[in-house]
């Protein structure tokens, strides 16, 4: 059975049930306006360019990206705010009715301008198109009172109607935008009484979202949070921490550019790589990773699978033009692709493994070498292998095979197939290479490989270490590194076949 697919298989199990699930999207609602032209001369007015308009194109723009992000994903979408009654709020309601965003929650009032960003696209004869200006229609005085509760009245009354809720809040002046601490107060409350999910972006008002499920800020938006710039790994988990519990978070969770997505939950810190390749325009990666989570939250997803699955929405953003909303389809392919890439290039035969890692030592590169079932792999794994890495330069995992596992375990064992457990390895940053092997201990293939350090965690002794008199023989080091207390792989199978 080829099993290459299962993450695909099981991620797209996932996106299926978006068609079933409503979101509604409270925040400030702006309309991009791209105007492309050519300069072919100079006005006869005066010494300025003469731009001859060649197309306009309307992009809804802050949380009206994020509206067209979740439904882009085949969910249903609810737009909640207030715009202006003005010529570019009937364009920017137009642009979301027809992708299908119900806009009943959108107010548009006399007293507001609805927000535009026009950018001035163009080049001429043998110049390439660029942005040559940008001019703006923004707000001067906050929403009214008035607006403010119609809108508070619209979604406490839509709560029990949705399954789940994102805050977009992209209030850079401060007082315009429908945002506020009273107001996310209220929400907080009649969203727990029915167990719905809310999620929360904002670059500078973090601290209105107490008891959000999650907020999802980038590194940059939580040093403003916790103010401070945050440079270092050390930084980074102190914030992520900071932000979970200052806000009363069930997770708190920050975006991290190429280095992937953090996830702060009670029990710990987790890390999930980014899987971009190449990054072509970061505009609007992290709205898509706000969309998936809150709809893979609203499907009873972990954060940790919803956290992956933003990652493979945010590297088809990054690699395109623009702002751009991701579908299910992109989303698998990436899976799909990113699966096959991973196995092809980590797993490796035994025999090319030894001439791999001869290899490298002659480059000075410290092995370190750390075995084990993986059946099945669980986050003390994940942390196990991050702390074996930081032990030498490149991580060497050695597998049982279902042989192997079978003999050692009984036959009902493995609970899950040597491949799906390989396939789970290799998306594991810290995880360079991966062999599996049929004996009952790796003791022959410790022989092979001779690497440097030989790692295991500290549920053992160092005499109990398989491989210990062979890898100190030639001058080698057995590690014994911290585990999760009480979690492995026998006692998390133990409580599923209780279940």
């Amino acid at each position: 059975m080829n099993n290459k697919n299962n993450d695909a298989q099981k991620f797209q199990e996932l996106m299926k049930q978006f068609s079933s699930k409503k979101i509604l999207v409270l925040g400030d609602f702006c309309l991009d306006e791209y105007i492309f032209g050519d300069m072919e001369s100079i006005s006869p007015e005066a010494p300025i360019p003469r731009i001859i308009i060649k197309e306009k194109k309307y992009i809804p723009g802050a949380a009206g990206n994020v509206v067209c992000g979740v439904q882009a994903l085949n969910a249903q979408t609810i737009a909640v705010g207030v715009i202006g009654k003005d010529i570019n709020g009937n364009i920017l309601v137009h642009e979301l009715q027809k992708r299908g965003i119900s806009t009943r929650g959108l107010i548009q009032a006399e007293s507001r301008n609805t927000a535009t960003y026009s950018r001035l696209v163009c080049g001429g004869y043998h110049c390439p198109k660029q942005q040559i200006v940008r001019f703006d229609v923004e707000n001067k005085n906050p929403i009214t009172n008035e607006l403010h509760a119609q809108v508070q009245q619209f979604v406490l009354e839509n709560i029990p109607a949705v399954d789940a809720i994102i805050v977009a809040d992209y209030d850079e002046m401060g007082g315009m935008g429908i945002v506020t601490a009273s107001f996310m107060e209220k929400l907080v409350a009649e969203t727990k009484k029915y167990n719905k999910p809310i999620i929360g972006d904002s670059r500078k008002h973090l601290s209105y979202f107490k008891g959000f499920t999650t907020v999802v800020p980038n590194d940059f938006e939580a040093g403003l949070f916790v103010g401070k710039k945050l440079e270092t790994e050390e930084e980074i988990l102190w914030a992520g921490e900071k932000l979970r519990k200052d806000l009363g978070l069930e997770t708190g969770i920050i975006t991290r550019g190429k280095d992937g997505i953090s996830i702060f939950e009670e029990m710990g810190v987790s890390h999930h790589p980014t899987v971009a390749k190449e990054v072509f325009d970061v505009t609007g990666a992290g709205d898509t990773v706000t969309c998936i989570i809150a709809l893979a939250r609203a499907c009873g997803a972990s954060f940790a699978d919803a956290s992956i699955l933003a990652n493979y929405g945010a590297s088809i953003t990054v690699s395109k033009e623009g702002t751009v909303a991701v579908t299910t389809e992109e989303v698998v392919d990436a899976i799909q692709r990113q699966n096959a890439v991973q196995s092809l290039s980590k797993q490796k035969k035994r025999e090319e493994l030894k001439q791999l890692v001869q290899e490298l030592k002659e480059k000075n590169k410290s092995i370190v070498f750390l075995n084990g079932y993986f059946d099945p792999l669980h986050i003390g794994h994940m942390e196990l292998m991050t702390a074996a890495k930081a032990q030498g330069d490149v991580l060497v995992v050695g597998v049982n095979s279902d042989k192997s596992v079978r003999d050692n375990k009984g036959p009902n064992r493995p609970f899950m197939i040597q491949d799906k457990r390989t396939q789970l390895l290799a998306s594991i940053e810290a995880v360079d290479y991966i062999v599996l092997y049929d004996e009952l201990t790796p003791i022959k293939l410790i022989q092979e490989l001779q690497p440097n350090i030989l790692a295991k965690g500290n549920n053992y002794t160092k005499e109990e270490v398989v491989g210990k008199d062979i890898v100190e023989s030639y001058g080698g080091k057995v590690v014994l590194l911290d585990m999760i207390q009480g979690l492995t792989s026998d006692v998390i199978v133990e409580a599923m076949q209780k279940r």
